[in-house]
């Protein structure tokens, strides 16, 4: 079996509320083997037997559509890949709460970020999109609409590179 999470878009911010057992619920019934559930922003860790993660992401996806009444993307990462988005991390030693993954939905065709993002800092590896806060992002004035539409529009969901540790850090008591 594989150790994967799925990392839920825009669940329990702005009125799109959906509770822990249903999370664990949607998961189940789209054949997420003991899904677990970290704080309540849409991280699921859970084992699969599935292969086909893309098929198995499409399922969550309608499942908490049908339940939750509103769409959301369900990226998925294994254990691996997680511990993979770590070690590549582009700014070693910065603040854990000040850094924030986030994991694209796919590999963006342009991963050069043409547009002024200073004082924050951008780094695109792959399927993962660095973004380094310096003052925080309650204070930023990040322009994630122009970002996102220099990287060809590939939808993500971001999660601080603490909040990543600490997945990881589940689903390793998994496997």
């Amino acid at each position: 079996m594989v150790i994967a999470v799925s990392l839920l878009r825009a669940v329990n911010v702005g009125g799109r509320q959906v509770k822990k057992d249903e999370l664990i619920a949607i998961h189940k019934a789209a054949g997420c083997v003991d899904p677990e559930t970290f704080i309540a922003s849409g991280n699921v860790v859970f084992a699969t037997r599935e292969k086909d993660l893309a098929k198995l992401a499409a399922r969550i996806e309608k499942e908490f559509e049908r339940v939750a009444g509103f769409r959301s993307e369900a990226i998925l990462r294994t254990l691996d890949e997680l511990r993979g988005v770590v070690e590549q991390n582009p700014f070693p030693g910065r603040e854990g709460s000040k850094l924030v993954v986030t994991f694209l939905a796919s590999t963006p065709s342009r991963t050069k970020i043409e547009i002024d993002v200073a004082p924050e800092e951008v780094r695109v590896i792959g399927r993962e999109m660095y973004v380094y806060f310096p003052n925080g992002q309650g204070q930023s004035k990040f322009p994630a609409a122009k970002v996102a539409k220099a990287l060809g529009g590939v939808v993500g969901t971001g999660r601080n590179l603490n909040t990543v540790g600490k997945l990881i850090e589940l689903a390793a008591k998994r496997s």
